[in-house]
């Protein structure tokens, strides 16, 4: 039977409303990947659908009784799934679904208790009011508990909206339930269609703000991204953006499933991968029978590192790591196989480079340790000849005295008959010869490092000097009456204690200075050698009134071969010097200023002094 109908242009919002609401509830829904919120607020905007789509059948249907059918059965369907289908949407968008779900359940079954209501009895709506604009729905008393109700979810909803909202000082998270917050108050402003169905001719234009409230709601959700971090969109999203490759074999070795890096790194698209075996493409895999054998074997995980020659003859070979584990399914069973690709031909290469590199610096050590044994024998060679030039500068001043005074004896044999004064000679003779064998022993032990030194022992500084003045007045007093030229020697020497050490080394010390002084003084002069004690250590003062040094000779007189003298020097005197000062745990120092003469202080411990700090490394 056809049912009598008639259009009117009152009907045409509510069907193009209607009609908008389903393509804005279907948008959200793509665009948030069908998850949750998206399904949630779907079912939400289709209720609100159908409810004003029920509302327009009502204006365009003649029959009083197929009308009060339509606004029971479709009308009021939406109307009783709103409040509940929006408490799920708004559980879903604040995260609190599986603490509140108990509530989403009690509102479904409100909701469907009251359709049921509408639909089958006539205790909420009995009959249709008669408008100008055409039939509406009219309330009985009953449908006061279904306005309470209604409300009642709505707001419970809003309240939660309103939780988020004072949740977050600020931000995005702040910004969201805002907005949602502001399309309810919007929303609300379509309850003055109630006033209609309690006999208040006022026009049901509710369904507007009902479609802002709506596409409030959508902008909120397209504007912050509502989607529901499933774990199946969480698995998608990580899928795609791996930088690693990803694929999942199925028992027969094929993939199944494959992301855009390991495309990349393979070289082929999605399309020429899923279904073929992998090992048919990537050379130097096992057969398919055999995953599974070797990643059991293996303990569950299997590592591979290939060299991938590309899928065309031409391509750039890959280095590429390859790691299979397999997926159980619920029984425990395999059920596929996951295999990650990383492509290390950076890595392989710079670890290439690394080993050419090391390559390249061992050959440049060994090298350098052949330059330096050669530098080394050089060394050797030349800290030779400093030895050989110092002991011969040495032996030159042990064998000047003993030269001087066999010649004066040769040239004065009357002096023989003098006993004392020849005696006297013979002894500085003998003292002089002694040093020189000194001399031969240290440079025997340069050949023997394990021969034993020459002992330290107590010894009179101040008479070393005496000793030293004596052995070197052959070198000092005949200038004078071979040039006219007059050299003094004075010595004021004061009470020492004992000074630990070797004499012979401290006489050929004190020798070099007398010597540097006399020439230093070619028009001749005085040299004065004092001694003082001075705490713990003994001082020692060789004083000349010569020509003086420079600053840039004073601050290089001690070097090795440096010399003023010319051919007549060595250079190795005062290096000599400043050596055997430090052997004995002393320290030398010299003063000097062009014309003005030099003096060298030499600071020596005491014996007791020594002893105290046997046990402490030379400096």
């Amino acid at each position: 039977m056809a049912i009598p109908w008639t259009f009117t242009i009152i009907a045409a919002p509510h069907v193009v409303v209607s009609l908008s609401m389903l393509a804005l509830g279907s948008a959200v829904l793509y665009r948030e990947r069908f998850s949750r919120v998206g399904l949630s607020f779907m079912l939400f905007t289709a209720s609100i659908a159908i409810g004003v789509f029920g509302i327009a059948l009502v204006f365009v249907v003649d029959d009083p009784a197929t009308a009060l059918a339509y606004a029971r059965v479709f009308g009021h369907f939406g109307v009783a799934f709103i409040p509940s289908t929006f408490l799920i949407f708004t559980l879903h968008v604040v995260g609190r679904y599986r603490e509140l779900r108990w509530s989403a359940f009690t509102a479904l079954a409100v909701s469907i208790a009251f359709y049921l209501g509408f639909a089958a009895t006539d205790l909420f709506i009995p009959e249709l009011y008669s408008y100008s604009w055409g039939d509406y729905t009219r309330y009985g008393p009953a449908s006061l508990v279904f306005i309470l109700c209604f409300f009642t979810g709505m707001t419970f909803a809003f309240y939660l909206f309103w939780r988020e909202y004072h949740a977050y000082p600020s931000g995005r998270k702040r910004e969201r339930p805002k907005e949602l917050l502001l399309a309810g108050a919007v929303g609300i402003i379509s309850g003055v269609d109630f006033f209609a169905v309690y006999g208040v001719a006022v026009y049901p234009f509710g369904y507007v703000f009902m479609l802002g409230f709506v596409v409030l709601c959508a902008r909120a959700i397209w504007r912050h991204r509502l989607v529901d971090i499933t774990p199946a969109f969480a698995a998608e999203g990580i899928i795609s953006s791996m930088t690693d490759g990803l694929l999942v074999l199925d028992r027969d070795g094929s993939v199944r499933v494959v992301n855009a890096a390991a495309c990349s790194i393979f070289g082929y698209g999605e399309g020429e991968m899923v279904g073929r075996p992998l090992a048919a493409m990537v050379p130097g895999l096992p057969n398919q029978g055999s995953y599974f054998d070797l990643i059991r074997v293996s303990g569950g995980k299997k590592y591979w590192e290939i060299a991938y020659a590309g899928k065309r003859h031409g391509d750039e070979a890959k280095y590429i790591d390859l790691s299979a584990s397999v997926m159980p399914d619920r029984d425990g069973d395999i059920a596929a196989i996951v295999v990650i690709a990383t492509d290390v031909t950076r890595r392989k290469k710079d670890e290439m480079a690394i080993r050419e590199s090391n390559a390249r610096l061992a050959e440049a050590l060994e090298d350098l340790r052949q330059a330096q044994e050669k530098m080394i024998a050089q060394e050797k060679l030349r800290a030779l000849g400093q030895m050989a030039r110092g002991i011969a500068h040495d032996f030159n001043n042990s064998l000047t005295p003993i030269i001087g005074f066999t010649e004066m004896l040769q040239k004065t044999p009357g002096m023989l008959r003098n006993e004392e004064r020849t005696l006297e000679f013979l002894d500085m003779i003998h003292t002089s010869a002694l040093d020189a064998k000194t001399i031969v022993q240290r440079l025997r032990q340069q050949y023997r490092p394990d021969a034993s030194s020459v002992p330290a022992v107590a010894f009179d500084l101040n008479r070393s000097i005496s000793q030293t003045v004596a052995l070197t007045r052959s070198r000092w007093q005949p200038e004078a009456p071979g040039s006219g030229k007059t050299i003094e020697v004075k010595t004021v020497l004061g009470a020492l204690p004992d000074v630990n050490g070797n004499e012979s080394e401290i006489r050929e010390a004190l020798t070099s200075l007398i010597y540097n002084s006399v020439d230093a003084m070619p028009e001749g002069g005085r040299i004065t050698i004092q001694t003082a004690s001075d705490g713990d250590s003994a001082v020692v003062t060789v004083e000349d009134t010569g020509v003086g040094m420079t600053e840039e000779v004073r601050s290089r007189c001690f070097e090795p071969f440096f010399s003023t003298k010319g051919e007549r020097g060595t250079g190795m005197g005062l290096p000599m010097v400043a050596h055997v000062v430090r052997e004995h745990r002393g320290t030398i120092t010299v003063e000097s200023e062009p014309g003005r003469g030099a003096r060298f202080t030499v600071r020596l411990p005491f014996a007791a002094a020594q002893q105290t700090e046997s046990d402490l490394p030379p400096p």
